[in-house]
């Protein structure tokens, strides 16, 4: 056995683990901005992984939303925002978000909204 890997890497434990973490993350989705902001803030001063660093590893939410060009649900502009406002998107994923929430809310790019923060454009 290789020891270097948890005992339960290759394991119905792992496929229970990330089925969890998917069924939080789902749960989530419907989260503001706001909240989702104010949460990893908090788990960033105890040095652990945030909530957003966490729907990038697992989730295939965002690139579902970026890849369909259009946004379906409050749930998805709650999601695509607080992960806009993040900052952990890459720059191409930024500037489609931004398209793709300015669209979904009838306004130009520039100089949206989202909670607390104006995103540039």
């Amino acid at each position: 056995m290789d020891k270097s890997k948890p005992e339960y890497a290759n394991s119905a434990q792992k496929r229970g683990l990330i089925s969890a973490i998917g069924g939080f993350l789902e749960a989530t989705n419907s989260w503001y901005p706001d909240h989702i902001e104010e949460l990893d803030a908090a788990l960033k001063t105890r040095g652990v992984p945030t909530l957003c660093d966490i729907r990038l590893t697992y989730s295939r939410k965002i690139h579902q939303t970026l890849g369909r060009k259009r946004i379906r649900s409050l749930e998805e502009f709650n999601y695509l925002a607080s992960m806009l406002v993040s900052g952990l998107l890459t720059p191409e994923q930024q500037v489609n978000a931004k398209t793709l929430l300015a669209e979904a809310e009838g306004k130009p790019a520039s100089g949206m909204i989202v909670g607390r923060h104006l995103l540039k454009g």
